[in-house]
């Protein structure tokens, strides 16, 4: 396992997902110099639809046969305004945290996944869209 192969595994996730990044998937990573294939960083603008997308910030390490993200954000954004986000930090208490709306006040909610904060998101902006639609 190296970043590389991590980072085709979320570039094919995103496809099945219908999220949509801003430039090209090559452009959306890059492994750390000198690492050998070990430690890299993954950052996107991924659409949802016209007025939603999730932003991605993700800093992966090889651990064994696997991958580490060592830390994490994905935000939920819609007409501009941030709705949800989740966080692993380290320097943050506690570490794994998500936040509602613009607040930021730190929520524990334990490590997420990647797939599940996407269909999360999807779920949410649904709900939005059909809301605004009613108003």
């Amino acid at each position: 396992m190296d970043v590389y192969e991590y980072f085709a595994t979320r570039e094919r996730e995103c496809r099945e997902l219908s999220l949509v990044p801003d430039v090209p998937f090559d452009d959306l990573f890059a492994e750390e110099r000198g690492s050998n294939g070990q430690r890299g960083m993954m950052w996107a603008r991924l659409g949802l639809t016209e007025r939603a997308y999730l932003t991605m910030l993700e800093t992966v390490v090889v651990r064994g046969t696997g991958i580490h993200r060592e830390r994490y954000s994905y935000y939920l954004i819609f007409d501009e305004e941030e709705v949800w986000g989740y966080d692993r930090d380290p320097k943050h208490h506690p570490e794994e945290h998500m936040h509602e709306g613009t607040s930021h006040d730190r929520k524990h909610s334990g490590p997420v996944v990647f797939k599940d904060i996407a269909e999360q998101a999807w779920e949410r902006v649904s709900e939005l869209e059909e809301l605004a639609r009613e108003q």
